[in-house]
């Protein structure tokens, strides 16, 4: 359950990803002061975050249609 809870510095702020893909649900839910709940693209099984160029990124590692490919989310303003 550790890979459950993953923080996320976004700007100044210190966010938390609660990644419910690591317990069978198809949700992710960030929190920051309140908890924001997103739901991950069909075929899809969230990735650590990355920083790319200073700006906090969510990756989501995807498969469709037998293809296999990343998809990435700007994190900035969740």
């Amino acid at each position: 359950l550790d890979a459950l809870l993953v923080p996320m510095i976004a700007g100044d702020e210190l966010k938390f990803i609660v990644d419910g893909t690591k317990i069978h649900t198809n949700y992710l839910d960030i929190i920051s002061g309140k908890r924001t709940s997103y739901e991950l693209p069909k075929g899809c099984a969230s990735q650590m975050p990355v920083e790319i160029d200073g700006e906090p990124v969510l990756v989501f590692a995807c498969f469709e249609d037998g293809k296999a490919f990343l998809k990435t989310y700007s994190a900035q303003n969740l």
